[in-house]
């Protein structure tokens, strides 16, 4: 006793807390029971009542009796809907049908083309049953079923008297988070979920489980990571909630961490099973707000966003002002997709180890032959590109081409013979690679080859700001680095590291969350709206561009802020940014 309150004991936990495989289920939520409760003289009420005298039985021997009651009325529908289930149902069907063929007569002889017919049928009939029979013995056999959780009698409550399921009128949950991919054996239910992606996360399939448990009306809330909102895999569960269900209320906690020793951002969903009435409430917390020691509630009750516009599409929680700013930016900037442009990864050698060389190596090699210097090509890592310059390591790339264009694969056993001898030590590994062309000593064809030694943007994806480097030296990028090739590029480079375009990336169309961290993914780039320039502002951007490149290159530690703060207000014009938006750009 405490504070004048008595602790009270726990009401059977056995039977409250339920364990199984949620996902999967035998039987289907639709299933007929009136046979099973007809045969077996039982009723919906006789199930409620004796779980009500298990909740509070008067003695030891009664919870007995009483649990031996629920387990044999368990057994008694499981035993009916195996054999009552829509499934079994179809297969009887279809059998009936394969036995009315094989047997039916006819006064006249079959033609060819009816005997073919009639083959053709008896061979899809067969196929079928033997597909239904195979799921029916899964369902009874299959280990993957042996845990499954069978909703409908763990709850009688959520029956009616006539055993129909009528849903729960609340769901909360923290459904697990891992991708479906990492475990092969849940293709078993690809087709059971709408949300299903092989790509995707498990906690959608979640989502949509607990949606379809709800009565009509119910509240599901679920609290999930928030990658969903904006990752490419989102798509199948944001078409999902937009569609079929009524969303009403999301809290995005952005990069804040809520739970010790967790990596996951998460966000709260509510949704309530009904039409969709395009009343989604949101907010997204600051980053670090938690830190800070803010009043969660008032936030919660001064930053709510009313009425969220949401489709298939990236989900962003945007105040009016935002979401006003995104339609502006849009209709007056171009998609980068519809733009005169190449965005792509740089070389996969296979084997790094063996195909990007130091300075000593290059010299050994060179030093040895000459003629290799024509396929030593100078490597820029993802590591190494920065905000208008680049910090080149002196790394350096074995160019073994496979052949591109008008340009023969490399022979480096008859042409290059010293590069060849360097190259045997790693034959084992080089030669199991994946990446690899015509012989093991190739790099794999790439279709672009050839470009790298243009004009070319080189970026890294996942970076703490934007490290556009405008390339005019021939820099081979490696992997981790992304390049863009195609018009305008140096007013491009001064735009992509401009501040209105980064804040426009990250609050409109960056998909996934990383703590501190900007994701510039080509997909998510393509959907950046950038204003076509005219060949004024073209010429006025890229020059200033030229200069800022000019002293980085002389000195990294070159102080550009004046000229990087000339283009910040060049692209505010281009945009045609009210002061109050410059406001929001410059988060004042």
């Amino acid at each position: 006793v405490k504070g004048n309150k008595t602790l009270e004991t726990l009401p059977n936990i056995d039977i409250n807390i339920k364990c199984g495989n949620s996902l999967i289920s035998r039987f289907d939520l639709s299933a007929d029971l009136t046979s099973a409760l007809e045969k077996n003289k039982l009723t919906i009420d006789d199930y409620k009542q004796a779980v009500k005298i298990y909740h509070h039985p008067q003695d030891k021997q009664e919870k007995q009796n009483i649990e031996k009651l629920i387990n044999q009325i368990k057994s008694n529908f499981s035993n009916e809907i195996t054999g009552n289930d829509a499934t079994s149902k179809k297969l009887r069907q279809l059998e009936g049908e394969l036995n009315n063929l094989l047997n039916q007569t006819s006064l006249f002889t079959e033609t060819a083309k009816e005997k073919k017919a009639k083959k053709k049928k008896q061979k899809d009939l067969e196929k079928e049953i033997n597909k239904l029979t195979t799921d029916i013995e899964n369902k009874k056999n299959n280990r993957f079923y042996h845990n499954a959780f069978e909703w409908r009698f763990e709850f009688p409550e959520v029956l009616n008297d006539d055993g129909d399921f009528i849903g729960f009128d609340i769901i909360i949950g923290n459904p697990p988070y891992f991708l479906i991919n990492s475990q092969s054996e849940l293709n078993i239910i690809a087709n059971k979920y709408l949300t299903f992606s092989n790509t995707g996360d498990i906690y959608a399939l979640f989502i949509e489980l607990g949606f379809n448990l709800l009565k009509s009306n119910g509240i599901e809330t679920l609290i999930i990571s928030n990658k969903w909102m904006r990752a490419n895999y989102g798509i199948y569960l944001r078409k999902y909630l937009v569609e079929n269900t009524n969303p009403l209320n999301l809290i995005d906690f952005g990069q804040n961490l809520l739970f010790d020793n967790a990596i996951v951002h998460t966000n709260i969903l509510m949704v309530e099973k009904s039409s969709n009435l395009n009343l989604l409430n949101g907010i997204r917390f600051s980053d670090n707000f938690f830190k800070t020691n803010h009043d969660f509630e008032e936030f919660i009750n001064t930053n709510m966003i009313k009425n969220i516009t949401i489709s298939e599409d990236i989900w962003n929680i945007l105040s009016p002002q935002l979401r006003l700013l995104k339609d502006k930016i849009e209709t007056i900037g171009k998609k980068l997709s519809a733009w005169n442009i190449d965005i792509n990864f740089g070389i996969k050698t296979g084997y790094n180890e063996a195909f990007i060389i130091d300075q000593e190596t290059k010299n050994y090699l060179i030093e040895n032959d000459g003629k290799n210097e024509e396929i030593i090509k100078p490597i820029l890592r993802g590591r190494d590109t920065r905000k208008y310059y680049c910090n080149y390591a002196n790394f350096w790339l074995i160019n073994s081409h496979n052949g591109y264009k008008n340009n023969p694969r490399i022979d480096l056993i008859k042409d290059y013979p010293i590069i060849y001898q360097y190259l045997l030590k790693f034959e084992k590994q080089a030669s199991q690679r994946y990446d690899q062309g015509y012989h093991w000593t190739n790099l794999r064809n790439c279709a672009y080859l050839g470009v790298f030694k243009q004009p070319k943007i080189i970026f890294s994806e996942i970076v703490s700001e934007p490290q556009f480097y405008y390339d005019e030296k021939g820099y081979y990028p490696e992997a981790t680095a992304f390049f863009i090739s195609g018009d305008h590029l140096k007013y491009l480079t001064g735009l992509l590291n401009s501040k209105a375009v980064t804040f426009f990336f990250k609050n409109f169309y960056m998909g996934g969350e990383l703590v501190g961290k900007i994701r510039y993914k080509k997909a998510f780039l393509l959907e950046l709206p950038i204003p076509i320039p005219d060949d004024i502002i073209n010429k006025t951007i890229s020059n200033i561009v030229t200069k800022i490149l000019k002293l980085k290159q002389e000195n990294p530690n070159n102080n550009t802020t004046k000229l990087e703060r000339e283009i910040d207000l060049l692209v505010y014009q281009l945009y045609e940014l009210t002061e109050d938006e410059i406001n929001i750009v410059e988060e004042k």
